[in-house]
């Protein structure tokens, strides 16, 4: 259940596309309608009402992953339920918190990246996503004047997204594919995502993002590989 709060921290992505009604749809569903009637605001809160739609629904999962016991799930499930809830759950982003935006620099430091910098070097981006336990994501990022390419899980899958700046501290990424189980399933060929710089230091970027209205910031840091 962790994994499904963990897997929508880490993409913030267009949701263009639908899933027929499914055992996923109908727990994504208790897991959205829970959170909202409590007004939980963050994924700390979240997980007694995963536990309780994952429980109610518990027979037709077991169905549809044909299998006989819960401890014969693998962990794709909790994925496949991720997907569905980031799609069809629009109270999700109340959850999603920017924590990074309170380390970007007031004002601008000496020896500052700056933006024409961005294609020159390998970058990574940490995840720190506190629920009972503290749990790090880090994916790695190389950009070039054509491509954005991320690699996770020490290598084992990957995205490919087109680079276009759009302007000196402005550009666009266009996804083109991914080998992930989440980020395959939740964003389309020819999916357009806008970023701006915002702030730098001399060893990363602050990176800002629009989401339906939200504001998300993530922080790209240079990588010695």
């Amino acid at each position: 259940m962790k994994r499904i709060a963990i897997m929508f921290c880490l993409t913030i992505v267009s949701v263009s596309f639908c899933f027929g009604q499914t055992v996923y749809d109908d727990i994504s569903k208790e897991i959205c309608d829970c959170a909202e009637s409590k007004q939980i605001k963050s994924y700390k809160e979240i997980e007694s009402c995963m536990q309780s739609a994952l429980f109610k629904n518990i027979n037709a999962l077991l169905v549809a992953e044909k299998v006989e016991l819960i401890t014969e799930l693998n962990e794709d499930v909790f994925d496949k339920i991720g997907v569905h809830f980031t799609k069809n759950c629009e109270y999700a982003l109340e959850l999603v918190e920017d924590t990074v935006k309170e380390k970007i620099p007031e004002t601008k430091e000496p020896n500052a990246l700056e933006c024409n910098d961005l294609t020159k070097g390998n970058y990574y981006y940490v995840h720190e996503i506190e629920l009972d336990e503290v749990v790090v994501d880090t994916t790695y990022v190389s950009i070039s004047d054509r491509f954005f390419v991320e690699t996770m899980n020490n290598g084992k899958s990957y995205s490919l997204l087109e680079f276009q700046r759009k302007g000196d501290c402005n550009f666009d990424l266009t996804f083109v594919e991914s080998n992930d189980e989440f980020k395959g399933q939740i964003s389309n060929k020819g999916d357009i995502f806008n970023y701006e710089i915002v702030s730098s230091t001399p060893n990363s970027f602050f990176i800002k993002t629009t989401y339906q209205g939200k504001i998300f910031h993530f922080e790209l840091i240079k990588a010695n590989r």
